[in-house]
């Protein structure tokens, strides 16, 4: 079996089509022509990429957004769903690749750059690596179950700013940065952790 699996990606010209879909009903969201587009493994939602540099993610049936538009920075190419549904991988003709989360389409990751032309991107069959047509392969960190009720507070600490009680971004301080962190440290909760958060917590003063 191919390593490319878990969802059904089109390229435009292809006429396997799911009954009953009409990719032009999806194309009006974009402001140029949709080059590439896949459904989740689920069918009830569908990725749409376009020469606008832009991926939507709508609902297959009502074909209304599920997110604002995922942004390249150049023609997209190649989208697929991951087989569980939760990630989607998406690439253009720029060579770069995103995986992005497929329920609110924020990115999960930073940019990758493939040292080959692209003409297709998928996740393997345990949704755990990205694979390329120039059989390039990106793994991907991922975790199960919620996120822990202090990774907030650590990532506020990090990137030293927060959104606070009236919804408006305000900047923390290097001592307030360090007492949450140390907080956290010193309640023995952490674990177990990712390795970055213990390294994090470990180079504190």
């Amino acid at each position: 079996m191919s390593e490319r699996s878990g969802a059904t990606n089109f390229t435009v010209g292809q006429t396997n089509l799911l009954a009953g879909l009409d990719i032009r009903v999806f194309e009006r969201m974009h402001t140029d022509a949709v080059t590439t587009w896949s459904i989740a493994s689920d069918g009830r939602r569908i990725a749409t990429g376009s020469k606008d540099k832009t991926v939507r993610i709508s609902d297959a049936r009502t074909a209304q957004p599920l997110a604002n538009p995922l942004q390249h920075h150049d023609i997209v190419n190649s989208i697929s769903f991951s087989p569980d549904g939760l990630r989607l991988v998406t690439s253009a003709v720029n060579r770069e690749i995103r995986v992005w989360d497929a329920q609110t389409g924020q990115p999960l990751i930073d940019w990758l750059v493939s040292s080959a032309p692209i003409e297709w991107v998928a996740f393997t069959e345990d949704s755990a690596t990205v694979v390329t047509s120039g059989e390039a392969r990106f793994p991907i960190a991922t975790v199960s179950g919620r996120a822990p009720n202090w990774l907030p507070d650590i990532a506020e600490a990090i990137v030293g700013i927060r959104l606070n009680a009236g919804n408006v971004f305000e900047t923390i301080n290097a001592s307030e940065a360090l007492r949450i962190a140390r907080a956290h440290r010193n309640t023995g909760g952490l674990q177990p952790l990712p390795t970055w958060v213990r390294d994090f917590l470990r180079g504190l003063p």
